[in-house]
């Protein structure tokens, strides 16, 4: 069963700097991307519990053909994303934006 979803302001910016700086690699590896990561999105949203779970409660899905992980949270029916990060980012840089970004 499909579920709502989420995507957080500072998401939505990570999604659209990455979209940016590939379209700039290449044109259409940016569309290449967004539409890997729709695919990425409903996976999740189609199996909420079924992706590891990383840094407490957060779980990642790694977006296939791109080396971006979507960082999310399952609770109440609702899928919420709080980052899409670079593969290489420094994972301490990811585990402190998660915890800035998740409400008391």
């Amino acid at each position: 069963m499909a579920v709502e979803s989420i995507i957080l302001p500072e998401a939505d910016q990570e999604i659209a700097d990455a979209y940016h700086w590939l379209e700039r690699r290449g044109p259409g590896l940016g569309k290449d991307f967004l539409r890997c990561m729709d695919a990425a999105l409903a996976t999740i949203c189609q199996m909420p519990e079924g992706f590891a779970r990383m840094m407490d409660d957060f779980r990642h899905f790694k977006v296939r053909r791109f080396p971006y992980t979507i960082y999310y949270e399952y609770t109440g029916g609702v899928v919420v994303v709080y980052a899409v990060f670079h593969g290489a980012q420094d994972p301490e840089r990811v585990r402190r934006a998660l915890w800035l970004r998740k409400p008391e």
